[in-house]
Order: C-alpha cells, then structure tokens, then sequence
C-alpha cells in the first residue's frame, strides 16, 4: 500500500451500499485531511492497517474480515485532527503526564468523529471506534483508559501500533530512530512493556517482518 494513499480498499464490503455511498467517502475524506495536517501519522496509520491485516489472516481470520480490521485500523488516529498540529509536536520531549493528556485526548476525539458518521452503528464504524479510542490500552488494564478486557481486535492492533509507532522516523524531540528488531526486543523486554502485549501476537510480527 502507498503510505501516502487516502483511500479505503475497493475489496471491502463491495455491495454494502451504505458503506459504499456513506461511510467510505466519510472515512477516506477524514485521511485526506490527516494528511494534509500530519503527513507522518497518515503514513503510519497505513503502515498499521496493512500489518493488521497481515496479523489477522495470521491468527486464521478470513480475508475480507482481515481486510475489514485492516482497514479500520487505518482510521485509529484520526483524533489528531482534533486539534493543530502544534498541539502534538513540541520541541520538547514531553513528560509523562503531558503523553497521556495526548493520548486520552486523541483517542476520545478520534472515537467522536468517527461516530459523528452518516452511518455510526455500521459494523465498520464500530470497529473503527473502537481501535480508535482503545489502540493505546494493554493487557491487565495499563493503558490511558484502564481497559483490562479487550477484544481480539484490540488485542492485535496494540502491539501493531506500538511496533511501527516505537520506530520514530519523523523528528520526535528526545527519542532515537530504532530499527524494526530494536523495537520488537523493547516491546518484549523492556519494562516500559512489561506484560503489555501477547507473545503469540509479538511472535507473529517477528515473522511477518522477517525478524528474529
């Protein structure tokens, strides 16, 4: 996929006529404008719907359901357009207190815009809801909403978002570029992430991207 693109897959849900009528420009209308206001975040967040998917049709979901999840996860920073650009980029490292201010915050914006849809209660926006108010919370209830039951859908993307989001590749103040085997040794080792993620979902990444 193009990092760049702004469109959803024309293989999902080709004869939904809501979806395709409603939802689909709604949501692909909500990339381009992340684009234009944050051109790293729109390229992560297809980073994150493609490997999504690729975990998904690992734990044995069919294609067009992993391509589904894929997809919405695509939208799991939307929230970033709730606010200007220089809200979320200081040029100084910013503390503990002030990342889960931006995470709470972005999480629940994302989640409001995304139900201001046409549709809200189409299983794309559900699940688009979800990923975006839940992407950051871990197992055990260590995350900015204190969820300790998640779904199989959020169980997945936790540990994608945190993979491609831990190898900085804009300009963060304060944190080193990391290659793709030092951010998998960080999530399963470091105690920043102790117990966060499940090791089956770690060791699915590691093959998929060719990683020890």
């Amino acid at each position: 996929m193009d990092e760049f693109s702004t469109t959803l897959s024309p293989s999902i849900l080709p004869d939904d006529r809501p979806f395709q009528t409603a939802i689909k420009p709604y949501c692909e209308d909500l990339l381009v404008r992340l684009g234009d206001h944050m051109p790293g975040k729109l390229q992560h967040s297809n980073r994150v719907g493609g490997l999504m998917t690729c975990i998904c049709l690992h734990q044995g979901m069919h294609e067009a359901e992993a391509l589904l999840h894929g997809e919405a996860a695509r939208m799991h920073d939307i929230g970033y357009l709730s606010r200007p650009r220089a809200e979320w980029r200081t040029d100084e490292k910013p503390d503990e207190g002030e990342k889960l201010r931006r995470r709470i915050l972005h999480t629940v914006e994302g989640e409001k815009m995304l139900g201001e849809c046409p549709v809200p209660e189409h299983e794309f926006i559900i699940l688009a809801r979800e990923m975006a108010l839940l992407h950051h919370e871990r197992l055990g209830g260590d995350g900015p909403h204190g969820q300790d039951r998640l779904s199989r859908a959020i169980q997945i993307l936790g540990p994608v978002d945190a993979f491609d989001g831990d190898q900085v590749t804009a300009n963060k103040p304060g944190v080193p570029e990391r290659s793709p085997q030092e951010t998998l040794n960080r999530l399963r080792s470091h105690e920043k992430y102790a117990g966060a993620y499940r090791e089956d979902l770690l060791s699915a990444i590691a093959e998929i991207e060719n990683l020890v």
